[in-house]
């Protein structure tokens, strides 16, 4: 009888040791997926403020050939 205890005991230690193992694991690749998640999200935020700025200096630089142009269209103007 206390050898069956003992056994049924034994497997219950190793059960819910086995059990906690897992629960770490999963905990554990939870963390890493959300840490790779938000280092996607601040790639994706660093990569769309990148964008962000280029587009910025095109339209500053269209910008600034426009008035060229203008201004160079009403010199001849004047020229004229």
């Amino acid at each position: 009888m206390f050898n069956k205890f003992s056994n049924i005991t034994s497997l219950q230690f190793f059960t819910d040791q086995l059990a906690r193992r897992y629960t770490v694991a999963k905990e554990e690749e939870e963390e890493e997926e959300e840490e790779e998640e938000e280092e996607e999200e601040e790639e994706e935020e660093e990569e769309k403020e990148e964008e962000d700025e280029e587009e910025e200096e095109e339209e500053q630089e269209d910008s600034e050939r426009k008035r060229n142009l203008l201004y160079n269209v009403e010199a001849q103007e004047q020229k004229k």
